[in-house]
């Protein structure tokens, strides 16, 4: 690849885009970042240009082709040939990075972090109709510490890195997060006491889902990110609820008010429940439509939900990761009807350790 697209990887080897955080800047993000990130990346494609088909066209082109290969030699073709390869590598990442192109059915960051992923096992099993909404675990040693600075720029679903995430803790937790009768399942994971106590959640009520990093506060819960989704009786997740802004959730007589989340001007937002039906996103929107979508980045906007959810799922692996990286411990609390459990997060996966034993 290029000394540019090797520059872009050498401000931190975990950095895909250029708009990500530093390693020591995630605990710093917050909503309204990512409100500014999502329109600052957010560009409506040029119109192509329309090429001429006549066949004197085709037939001059192929001429030009032709005696332009003849007269080429070896070594030129190789360097032309590493250039094509160079724009298309560069093209692709702004592609990547571009979140006009979010799509909840499917994009070019589903279609590259699909190289990362592990093989189907029992826990996440192959899905038919196969989907970008199910859940899958990634590869950190492949995501983290290849070369593919493509790849580098992918982000994960959030159902993806929920997988990843559990099936680094223990059988038990996965399990009960799978399992339909626990009712409530919760992991949280403090991060360093330096960072103001940050805590990073997973929850699963019923079919919902509540992901995020928030600090407590006595009777409230501030939230710096917040994602809610819903998983359908197929398994696919659809998120249906990402806080444009820092919000506050209240707590009365220790009951978290999961439905409810105030902003610090005194706004308030109510997430969708279960009954909710998941909002279709239009595919290849016009030009029109797509300066309406930016315009209105509300917690309902089907791209900025999914860009929000993306953002924090590579968090959560982000997180893990620079841990196992540095051999540090990395502990994490998790929950099942109120039964809490210590646990330390390995490199060793629960489902590789669960087929060796069969």
């Amino acid at each position: 690849m290029s000394s540019t697209l090797s520059a872009a990887r050498e401000i931190s080897r975990f950095k895909g885009s250029m708009w990500d955080p530093e390693d020591d800047e995630w605990a710093e993000m917050d909503a309204n970042k990512v409100v500014e990130t999502f329109k600052a990346t957010y560009k409506s494609p040029a119109p192509q240009t329309p090429t001429k088909t006549g066949a004197m066209s085709y037939f001059g082109t192929a001429i030009q082709q032709t005696v332009k290969s003849v007269l080429s030699s070896p070594k030129k073709k190789a360097e032309e040939e590493k250039l094509r390869e160079e724009e298309r590598a560069r093209d692709r990442i702004e592609e990547l990075g571009n979140s006009w192109y979010c799509d909840p059915e499917g994009d070019a960051n589903d279609e590259e972090m699909e190289s990362v992923f592990l093989r189907p096992n029992r826990f996440f099993p192959q899905q038919q109709p196969q989907s970008a909404r199910h859940m899958h675990i990634v590869d950190l040693e492949a995501y983290f510490g290849g070369e593919d600075p493509i790849v580098k720029h992918a982000y994960p679903r959030l159902c993806d890195s929920v997988a990843t995430v559990l099936s680094h803790t223990s059988k038990e937790c996965l399990e009960a997060f799978l399992n339909p009768a626990v009712e409530e399942f919760v992991y949280r994971r403090e991060l360093d006491r330096n960072k103001g106590g940050l805590i990073l959640m997973i929850r699963r009520s019923g079919n919902e889902v509540h992901c995020g990093a928030y600090v407590t506060f006595g009777f409230m819960k501030q939230w710096k990110l917040y994602v809610k989704s819903l998983i359908s009786i197929t398994g696919q997740w659809h998120e249906v609820h990402a806080t444009t802004k820092p919000g506050i959730m209240p707590i009365e007589n220790g009951i978290v008010e999961w439905g409810t989340i105030k902003s610090d001007s005194g706004e308030e937002e109510t997430t969708p429940g279960a009954t909710t039906e998941p909002r279709k996103l239009e595919l290849s929107p016009s030009k029109k439509k797509a300066a309406v979508v930016l315009d209105v980045v509300n917690e309902t906007n089907p791209k900025f939900m999914l860009y929000q959810a993306r953002f924090l799922a590579r968090w959560f692996l982000l997180d893990m990761w620079l841990y196992f990286d540095k051999r540090y411990d990395c502990k994490a609390i998790w929950e099942a009807d109120g039964k809490a459990t210590e646990i330390r997060l390995r490199r060793d996966l629960v489902c590789v350790e669960d087929e060796e034993d069969e």
